[in-house]
């Protein structure tokens, strides 16, 4: 008989107690862009997005890409040394060719609903020429509750 009482109340509590929500697939967010110097900018150039995820969704960030390009070659894309890329104060990309190479985000990164920064800072004086690139992928959620 306590089994049984247990064992009811256990099925009862599992059926009754939701934590969270579920997911359900809503888009793919791409994002690209560019900040060229146009001659030699100095350290602390940056590509910048500002954007508002609403209420009821989450994003899945699935990958970020920093690089630079000559614009002599099309679609060639160099390392960024000294670089990085941040959601806020999350960050998700930093590259050091010079030793020290702190690690990088594990993937995915989940964003929750809030006005986020995507900010990618060359922290490194760049080549006469050079255009700093940045990039990411995410897919957005909504949440059923």
């Amino acid at each position: 008989m306590k089994k049984a009482i247990i064992i009811l109340f256990i099925l009862f509590t599992v059926k009754t107690m939701n934590a969270q929500g579920n997911l359900q697939f809503n888009r793919v967010v791409n994002f690209s862009d560019s900040q060229s110097n146009g001659g030699s900018y100095s350290t602390g150039a940056y590509v910048y997005q500002t954007f508002q995820i609403p209420v009821g969704k989450v994003w899945k960030i699935e990958n970020v890409m920093v690089g630079k390009s000559n614009g002599v070659e099309l679609g060639f894309v160099k390392s960024c040394d000294a670089c990085a890329a941040t959601f806020n104060n999350i960050i998700a990309y930093i590259y050091f060719t010079g030793g020290y190479a702190p690690d990088n985000a594990k993937f995915p990164i989940w964003l929750s609903e809030g006005t986020y920064s995507f900010i990618i800072s060359d922290n490194n004086n760049s080549s006469q020429g050079d255009t700093l690139i940045g990039s990411y992928s995410a897919v957005e959620f909504n949440i059923i509750p």
